[in-house]
């Protein structure tokens, strides 16, 4: 891709994404905010704030990688156990359950449905493991979304934000924004918590060549478990996507 083709990717998103974590939260504090959204017959503040989730701007984080490489890492059940070792994971837990892959086809966002993996420590405060339930969400080929089981509050989701941000086509500030029930535990150790996890993260990706993409080809072997991860990669070359795409050597 050239310079050109970058810069125009690199404005698009800023112009799209026109609203950072931090801004989003403090918005939603907000009384405009409080009067967007379905509201009870009784009125007042929408279902979605008295909901009681907290809102957490866990700042970026620089990656040497392609943004793509940092989405579909976030999709990947199957390095929990050796990479999240007694938080998202542990051996002998290692098996991906079969679950499904499908396109919504009115908005055309990705999701991946009916996942489990047990967890040893699904969340900052969660005191015992957990057959943790998942739905991902992806909305844009840099911005994706976890729903998960709530440890704390059964039959409930969290939800964990992660939005990618393009310095150029192997570098990027990797955002992550939690909305969740927590009564527990601070700010401060809440995004310790992630930092931690996506710094376990980090290393893998900055190692992994090539730092781009690639979405044909053999480079790459996948596995079952990786239905996730295949999908994303064809849902991006669908969508004709070439940033942060390797491109495969010519004959």
């Amino acid at each position: 891709m050239s310079t050109s083709d970058s810069a125009t990717t690199i404005r698009a998103f800023k112009q799209a994404v026109n609203m950072s974590p931090k801004t989003l939260a403090a918005w939603l504090e907000t009384p405009e905010s409080k009067e967007v959204g379905f509201k009870s017959s009784e009125g007042g503040e929408s279902v979605g704030h008295h909901s009681g989730r907290r809102i957490v701007d866990c700042g970026g984080i620089g990656v040497a990688s392609s943004g793509l490489r940092v989405v579909e890492n976030f999709l990947d059940m199957g390095h929990f156990p050796y990479v999240h070792t007694g938080t998202l994971g542990k051996v002998p837990h290692t098996t991906v359950a079969p679950y499904r892959v499908a396109e919504d086809p009115q908005t055309h966002e990705l999701w991946a449905l009916d996942c489990h993996f047990y967890q040893p420590q699904a969340s900052a405060s969660a005191a015992d493991g957990i057959d943790a339930q998942y739905r991902y969400r992806v909305m844009q080929p840099f911005s994706a979304a976890l729903y998960k089981s709530c440890p704390n509050r059964a039959g409930t989701l969290d939800v964990i934000a992660l939005f990618v941000q393009p310095l150029d086509d192997e570098h990027v500030v990797a955002h992550c924004l939690l909305v969740l029930f927590e009564d527990r535990l601070g700010d401060a150790e809440l995004i310790g918590f992630q930092h931690m996890i996506f710094g376990q993260d980090k290393p893998i990706l900055e190692s992994q060549r090539p730092r781009r993409l690639p979405l044909e080809g053999e480079l790459e072997a996948h596995m079952r478990c990786d239905l996730a991860s295949v999908s994303y990669r064809r849902w991006l070359k669908a969508r004709g996507m070439r940033f942060g795409v390797h491109a495969p050597a010519t004959a």
